[in-house]
């Protein structure tokens, strides 16, 4: 409705769309947040030294409303993409380009190796279109590059700037490239991000029935606008026909001229691209100032030891007065003001202990273990690690009952069945059964962590 009130909008939004092998090589270039621990640290209990851990008291920062924060304050493509044809110049001169131009690429590195300063490798393995058989000798850490022969690969400017930096290689060719001009999003859309980043900053902390509901809707709204954002153009239908799923295959073409014939189609689907790529570039700045004492993110947090509360001072200074610049302040209920996309200070954890993404347990007070797994309720980890503790977190552990659940599919005839003595009329169903989940670190993970502690060992013993 709001992007409606302006009558340019639908003329402009035609002109923005994607011819099919754009949009395809959107979709290669599409990543979400960046998760990941630092494989120095995987497996050791973090903490206390009192309490058994190492490390000291762990220092946990959050962003406020990272991808609000990025749509509001960064700038994306909004023109149509031209082909640049002399990709040479891009990468000396790349600074330069990325403060006009937002720029879709095609890149080929040859003999790379991770070189970054914080146990984060950039290059996500899943992201890259390079074929095990093409290059077989390629060094994980946990589904990142961390070296290669070569890997080919789609990003944007705001990707390669990193990756320049985080790698060293023999060779990069640039094989296709594409520019926008760099610009801030509508202030019809701003505006209504403000407004619901307004709502959640005055509801938040009360605890009020009414409030909590609203503060919960303003916050689903808020998210809800990068997800409008990255909803697929070339979706899959299937045709169901006598319990069968059919997937119906359609033209690229056709679902692209849908997507922009339809009237509902109101947001180009590259925005979603530099939301993610540059929420990846801020939460790597707070990366970055934790250096290898960074132990652990996940895509707007870091959990980290050490002393670097100067940096992380310093960083916010910068991102307050950006927030400023582009009216993205909100106030709470005693008026108090909420610069979006800042640092904040979530509670130390006196212990914590991962295992790789999405596998981590912490304790603040030393006695309650926090629990999040991937696949595991929070609350069902919660109680099970309390009662068995961070050395029952270990590759194989198995949780009987994890809150997730197995369905059975049972196909039959309407038949009767006798229960507890009645006799009940049933036919096909489905049966949801808890099912346990079993902690698992594959076999190439452990053998890359073991070499970076062996690699370390080296380095110490050569002081």
């Amino acid at each position: 409705y709001s992007m409606r009130k302006n009558p340019h909008w639908r003329s402009k939004f035609l002109e923005l769309a994607l011819t099919p092998h754009l949009y395809e090589l959107c979709r290669l270039a599409f990543r979400g947040g960046n998760t990941h621990a630092n494989s120095r640290w995987v497996g050791r209990l973090m903490g206390l030294p009192e309490l058994g851990g190492i490390g000291g008291m762990i220092r946990h920062k959050d962003e406020t409303s990272a991808y609000p924060a990025q749509m509001l304050t960064k700038g994306f493509p909004l023109s149509p993409f031209k082909k640049i044809n002399n990709t040479e110049s891009i990468i000396p001169k790349l600074d330069k380009i990325s403060k006009k131009w937002c720029l879709l690429l095609k890149i080929r590195m040859i003999d790379i190796k991770y070189i970054g300063s914080c146990g984060v490798p950039y290059i996500a393995r899943s992201k890259t279109i390079t074929r095990t058989q093409d290059a077989p000798d390629i060094i994980e850490d946990n589904g990142r590059i961390f070296k290669a022969p070569y890997v080919l690969l789609a990003c944007t400017e705001v990707d390669l700037a990193i990756i320049l930096r985080d790698y060293k290689y023999k060779r990069i060719i640039i094989e296709e490239a594409y520019y926008s001009h760099k610009g801030l999003l509508p202030w019809e859309l701003r505006r209504v991000i403000i407004e619901y980043y307004e709502k959640k900053t005055k509801l938040k902390g009360s605890h009020t029935p009414e409030d909590l509901y609203e503060y919960a809707r303003a916050k689903e709204n808020l998210n809800a606008l990068y997800g409008m954002l990255c909803m697929r153009i070339d979706r899959v239908e299937f045709e169901y026909d006598h319990g069968t799923f059919t997937p119906i295959k359609k033209p690229l073409e056709e679902m692209i001229n849908k997507f922009y014939e339809a009237e509902s189609s109101f947001l180009p689907y590259q925005w979603a691209l530099w939301v993610t790529s540059h929420a990846r570039a801020a939460l790597d700045k707070g990366c970055q100032i934790c250096g290898q004492d960074l132990i652990y993110t996940d895509t707007d947090s870091c959990f980290y030891i050490g002393d670097h509360e100067a940096a992380f001072d310093e960083l916010n200074a910068e991102l307050i007065k950006e927030a400023y610049e582009h009216n993205a302040v909100a106030y709470n209920k005693e008026g108090k003001a909420y610069p979006i996309g800042v640092w904040d200070d979530e509670d130390d954890c006196k212990l914590f202990k991962t295992l790789g993404a999405k596998k981590y347990l912490l304790s603040t007070d030393g006695e309650t273990i926090e629990s999040t797994i991937s696949g595991v309720s929070k609350s069902i980890g919660k109680e099970y690690f309390t009662k068995y503790g961070f050395e029952a977190f270990t590759d194989e552990t198995c949780i009987p009952v994890s809150g997730k659940v197995t369905a059975y599919y049972n196909n039959d005839k309407p038949h009767y069945i006798e229960l507890s003595g009645q006799k009940i009329l049933t036919a096909s169903n489905i049966a949801l059964v808890n099912s346990s989940y079993t902690v698992h670190i594959k076999h190439d993970y452990r053998d890359f962590i073991r070499s970076v502690r062996e690699s370390l060992e080296m380095q110490y013993s050569n002081k």
